[in-house]
C-alpha cells in the first residue's frame, strides 16, 4: 500500500500534476523507493509528504510535455528544454533527503 493516496496528494499536499488515474501508479513507485532507502519507522506525515513529491518527480521525468521549451504549429516544431546530468535516481535521492534523514543510508 502506498503513504499516500489521491485525496492526500490533491487535498493535503495540494498536489495538482498526475491526475487520479495515473496518481496510484507513482504514488506505488515512490513507496517503493522510500522503503528501500529507509526503515520502517517512519513518520506517516513524512511519509506521504516525501511519497508525493517522489511521484510528481517521476510524473515529470516520465511526461516529456512537461521539457517543452516552445513548441510552433505551422510546420509543426517542438523544442525541448536541455537535460542536465542530474539523473532521476539523483533527483530523488535529493527530494528524500529533504524529508528523511540521510544518516546511516549506504
Amino acid at each position: 500500500m502506498a503513504y499516500a493516496n489521491y485525496g492526500y496528494y490533491k487535498n493535503c499536499y495540494n498536489g495538482s500534476m498526475i491526475s487520479q488515474s495515473d496518481f496510484a501508479y507513482y504514488a506505488g513507485r515512490a513507496t517503493a523507493y522510500i522503503k528501500s532507502h529507509t526503515v520502517d519507522n517512519l513518520d506517516i506525515d513524512t511519509a506521504a509528504q516525501a511519497c508525493c513529491a517522489l511521484s510528481e518527480a517521476m510524473f515529470k521525468h516520465e511526461d516529456k510535455s512537461h521539457n517543452i521549451s516552445s513548441e510552433k504549429v505551422g510546420d509543426y516544431s517542438v523544442n525541448y528544454k536541455s537535460e542536465t546530468n542530474t539523473t532521476l535516481d539523483d533527483k530523488m535521492a535529493k527530494i528524500l533527503s529533504q524529508y528523511i534523514n540521510p544518516v546511516g543510508w549506504c
